[in-house]
């Protein structure tokens, strides 16, 4: 499973991590902030075996790095 976050405030980075989805079967995950939701750590955390490979899409800071290492942290 590819996990793609992206900024949900950019449309054209959500366009694209739809395309790169439906092309691979990745799950698209949009990060609107520095605090991820009790839900999402919770989703992730219960996915994490399956999550082999993150692309965040969008340029370099679309989501903020300490999201980033939220991200890094669940899923280790």
């Amino acid at each position: 499973l590819s996990l793609l976050p992206y900024n949900p405030a950019v449309p054209s980075d959500g366009i694209v991590a739809a395309a790169i989805a439906a092309r691979t079967g990745s799950v698209v995950l949009p990060v609107d902030g520095s605090v991820m939701s009790p839900y999402v750590r919770e989703w992730l955390e219960n996915v994490y075996p399956r999550i082999y490979y993150v692309a965040i899409v969008g340029n370099t800071g679309s989501i903020p790095t300490v999201t980033e290492h939220m991200i890094e942290k669940t899923i280790r």
